[in-house]
């Protein structure tokens, strides 16, 4: 499944929305995606992917 997000942020989050927060690019309910999954950042002209699931 094809997905696309346009990242206008300097740091973004992808997980699951939760009564506790929510994040930029929801992925749904399931229990294998944690709240905050994933975080993408930019920084010096480079993206960073920071994996806390």
């Amino acid at each position: 499944r094809e997905f696309e997000y346009m990242i206008r942020q300097i740091r973004i989050s992808i997980g699951r929305n939760s009564s506790r927060g929510e994040v930029d690019v929801n992925m749904g309910h399931s229990s294998f995606i944690s709240r905050k999954h994933l975080e993408i950042c930019f920084e010096y002209s480079c993206f960073f992917m920071s994996c806390n699931g």
